[in-house]
């Protein structure tokens, strides 16, 4: 495990692929344990960048259930769908050289995206400049993921 940008994306993809296999535990040698206890994931112990990135995407996903999703079979992108109540989440973690556009399947264009979520990085070995921002989403058809990046989309 290392603080470079590479490290973050592949954490956040790694996570997802545990809590949409019903983890209970995920234990990144190195680092710090992330635990599912019922719906809550958290981290503990170290604190390093990518941990504190980690923690955060397992906090926008905690409580949800997860359910098999494929969207885009043609590229490197990863995606995972989640429902909680009223709410849905829609991850994407596009780990291709090129941005990706995705169209969104049919059921979920029929509400707005409240938020979205994108991990980013000046570059793969980046050690500074990681961002995980949340906005208010303007995305309705399709999303743009960037080379490299994870988006997180929410409908309530």
């Amino acid at each position: 495990m290392s603080n470079a940008y590479v490290s973050a994306l592949w954490g956040a993809d790694y996570l997802l692929t545990c809590a949409n296999a019903g983890f209970a535990r995920v234990n990144l040698h190195g680092g710090g344990w992330f635990l599912h206890s019922g719906s809550h994931w958290t981290e503990s112990l170290d604190r390093n960048t990518s941990l504190v990135l980690w923690n955060a995407i397992c906090e926008s996903i905690s409580g949800f259930d997860m359910y098999d999703c494929k969207i885009d079979q043609a590229s490197n992108l990863a995606t995972y769908f989640g429902k909680r109540g009223k709410q849905s989440l829609l991850a994407l973690i596009n780990k291709d050289q090129k941005d990706i556009v995705v169209d969104l399947p049919d059921p979920l264009r029929q509400h707005k995206v409240k938020t979205e979520m994108r991990l980013t990085g000046p570059s793969l070995n980046a050690l500074s400049g990681t961002t995980l921002a949340e906005r208010k989403s303007s995305v309705r058809a399709s999303v743009m993921v960037p080379a490299y990046s994870a988006t997180l989309l929410k409908w309530q």
